[in-house]
C-alpha cells in the first residue's frame, strides 16, 4: 500500500473539511505555503470564502489506505450491483479522480460522523487504535 494521500484541493477540499470537522482520524484541510503544504483550520478557507476570495491554495489529503482497504477484501467482478458501484468508485479514487475521492471520503465521513455520534469519546479511542488518531 502507498503512504500517498488522494488529495483534492479548491472547493472540493473546502467541502470534505466541513464534512470532517472534528472527527478524529481526518488529516484537515491544508494550504499551499511557501515551505509546501500546510494544516489549516477550516476558518481560513471560510474567511476567504466570506471575502469573495478563491480557495484555490486549499487541498486535503484523503488517507489512500482507507480507500484501499475497501478493495481489499474481494474481486469487484463477484460483487452484486450496489458494490460493484461503491468499489469502481473506489477505483476512480483511486486513480486520482476528484470527484470519485469526494464521494469516497464523503461516505467516510457520513459513517464516521454516525459512529461518533453513536459511540462518543470511545470513538476517538476506536480510531486511536486503529492508528488513525488526528
Amino acid at each position: 500500500m502507498s503512504a500517498d494521500p488522494l488529495v483534492i484541493d479548491g472547493m472540493r477540499a473546502v467541502e470534505l473539511a466541513r464534512l470532517t470537522q472534528g472527527l478524529p482520524g481526518w488529516p484537515g484541510l491544508h494550504r499551499l505555503a511557501k515551505d509546501g503544504w500546510c494544516p489549516v483550520p477550516l476558518d481560513a478557507a471560510e474567511n476567504d470564502l466570506a471575502a469573495g476570495w478563491g480557495v484555490d491554495c486549499y487541498a486535503y489529503p484523503v488517507p489512500r489506505e482507507r480507500v484501499e482497504a475497501e478493495l481489499a477484501d474481494g474481486r469487484i467482478e463477484d460483487s452484486p450491483p450496489w458494490l460493484f458501484a461503491w468499489l469502481a468508485k473506489c477505483r476512480a479514487a483511486l486513480r486520482g479522480d476528484e470527484d470519485a475521492i469526494l464521494a469516497v471520503a464523503g461516505e467516510f465521513a457520513r459513517i464516521d460522523r454516525e459512529l461518533a455520534d453513536a459511540l462518543g469519546p470511545r470513538f476517538a479511542e476506536l480510531r486511536a487504535s486503529q492508528g488513525q488518531a488526528s
